[in-house]
């Protein structure tokens, strides 16, 4: 993929795009886990008013290429940290190079903040190795994620 990404900031009319994208990274990973844990399946129904109650466009920025949206991401930033609450890319443009390229781009943007960067990843999930060559390193987990962290840079 020769053309860079381009980032703009989120709108309302982009919680759709949003929900595809997250559905799909996150079912194969938390549909066994709701099946085990609560006895039942994937209600597409229920996940997308959980997600309409917690996505805003606030902090929230879209991935293009070529004006094709790929990706989006939310960022939380506290006193003491920055969050990386969401990274979705769209499966047909995984393993591209893009989401490196952006989230090196977000890491070099975030390195004037001098604060460390955190991100959860789910279990199942084989994205933790992704952030780990990133510089992120596990420092906790729970019975669903892995909570990662990449230190402020030297």
């Amino acid at each position: 993929m020769s053309q860079a990404p381009e980032l703009r900031r989120a709108r309302p009319n982009d919680a759709d795009f949003a929900w595809r994208l997250y559905a799909e990274a996150v079912e194969p990973h938390v549909g066994p886990y709701i099946a085990s844990r609560f006895q039942r399946e994937w209600r597409e129904d229920e996940e997308r008013s959980r997600f309409d109650t917690w996505w805003t466009p606030e902090n929230t920025s879209i991935i293009s290429i070529a004006d094709q949206q790929i990706g989006w991401f939310h960022v939380e930033e506290t006193e003491d940290e920055i969050i990386l609450a969401n990274y979705c890319i769209a499966s047909d443009y995984r393993r591209r190079g893009i989401g490196s390229k952006v989230l090196r781009l977000l890491l070099d943007s975030w390195s004037a903040a001098r604060k460390p960067v955190t991100h959860s990843v789910l279990k199942t999930c084989p994205h933790h190795e992704f952030f780990k060559r990133h510089g992120f390193h596990v420092i906790g987990e729970d019975e669903l994620a892995i909570l990662m962290k990449r230190p402020v840079p030297a």
